[in-house]
C-alpha cells in the first residue's frame, strides 16, 4: 500500500478530459475546445489578467491547462498559476503545488511543498490531505509522523472525506502502527454515520426527489466576468471594489459565495 495511495492521487488529480465541446463533460471538467465562442472567453480572461485581476489569472491557467480557447501548453498554465498564487489565490497555490509534483522538467519538490503549505494555510483541504500523504509516505521527502498527523488534522476538521477513508484503509495494512503515531488526526475522525448526523438533518417521512442541472460554461465565464467589472484589480490597492468607500464585505457581487461557486467547479477533476 505504501507510495500507492500518493501516486494515485497526484495522477488523477492530473487527468485532462479528452472532449472537444464546449460543455463541462460528466464530471464538470473544462474541455477542450477551439471553437469561436471558446476563443472569445480566453481572450476576454487574457485582458483581465492584463488589469490585475488574480481570478482571471486563475481562469487563464485552467484555460491554459485544460486547452479551452487555446492549445494546451503546461508552461503557460504553470505560470499563471504561480502569478494567481502571488496574491494568496488558495486554489492556485494548491494547483502550482501539484503541478511541481509531476515528473518531467517541471517536477520540483521544494517548490511542491511551499505552494501546498500556502495553500494548507489558506483553507484547502486537498493541500492539507496531500501534504499528510507527502509526511506520512516520506518518499517525497524526509518521513515526518507529527507534520504528517498535523496536516492530516487541518484537512478533518475542513471535512475532507478522502482524508477520512484514508484512516479507515489503514487498518489491516502494513502501515496500521504507524496509524498509532497520527493520534490527533485520528481522534477527529468519526464514523461517516456520525459525522452526517452532526450536519444533516435527517428527513421525515417521503423525500420529494429534485434533479438541478448545472450552468453551461458560458453561463459561468459570463457571471464571473462581469463580477470582475464591480471589483478593483488585486494589483490596485483600494477598498476591493469600484464604488469609492464600498469594501468587499458590503457588496454582495463580490463575496465569499461567488468564490466558493467557481471553487467547485473548476476543482473537480483535481
Amino acid at each position: 500500500m505504501k507510495g500507492f495511495i500518493l501516486s494515485t492521487i497526484i495522477t488523477i488529480g492530473l487527468l485532462i478530459p479528452q472532449q472537444s465541446n464546449a460543455s463541462p463533460d460528466n464530471n464538470g471538467l473544462v474541455p477542450e475546445c477551439q471553437q469561436a465562442e471558446c476563443i472569445k472567453y480566453f481572450q476576454q480572461y487574457r485582458m483581465y489578467t492584463r488589469r490585475g485581476y488574480s481570478d482571471a489569472m486563475y481562469t487563464l491557467a485552467e484555460l491554459y491547462y485544460r486547452g479551452y480557447g487555446t492549445e494546451k501548453n503546461l508552461s503557460s498554465a504553470l505560470k499563471w498559476y504561480r502569478k494567481a498564487a502571488k496574491f494568496d489565490n488558495a486554489d492556485a497555490q494548491y494547483k502550482a503545488g501539484v503541478l511541481y509534483l509531476r515528473e518531467g522538467e517541471y517536477q520540483d519538490r521544494e517548490r511542491s511543498l511551499k505552494y501546498l503549505r500556502a495553500a494548507d494555510r489558506n483553507g484547502v483541504a486537498e493541500a492539507s490531505h496531500l501534504l499528510g500523504l507527502i509526511y506520512f509516505e516520506g518518499q517525497l521527502t524526509e518521513q515526518d509522523l507529527k507534520l504528517a498527523d498535523e496536516y492530516f488534522s487541518h484537512a478533518v476538521k475542513l471535512g475532507h472525506q478522502d482524508t477520512i477513508n484514508f484512516f479507515s484503509q489503514l487498518n489491516d495494512t502494513e502501515q496500521s502502527d504507524q496509524k498509532q503515531q497520527l493520534k490527533l488526526a485520528a481522534a477527529l475522525v468519526k464514523d461517516p454515520t456520525d459525522l452526517a448526523s452532526d450536519t444533516v438533518a435527517k428527513p421525515i417521512g417521503e423525500m420529494e426527489t429534485i434533479t438541478i442541472s448545472g450552468p453551461d460554461l458560458s453561463e459561468i465565464f459570463d457571471y464571473q466576468l462581469a463580477r470582475l467589472d464591480e471589483i478593483s484589480p488585486d494589483a490596485v490597492k483600494g477598498t476591493g471594489t469600484n464604488i469609492p468607500g464600498r469594501t468587499c464585505d458590503e457588496m454582495i457581487a463580490c463575496g465569499h459565495v461567488d468564490r466558493d461557486r467557481y471553487r467547485e467547479f473548476f476543482m473537480s477533476g483535481w
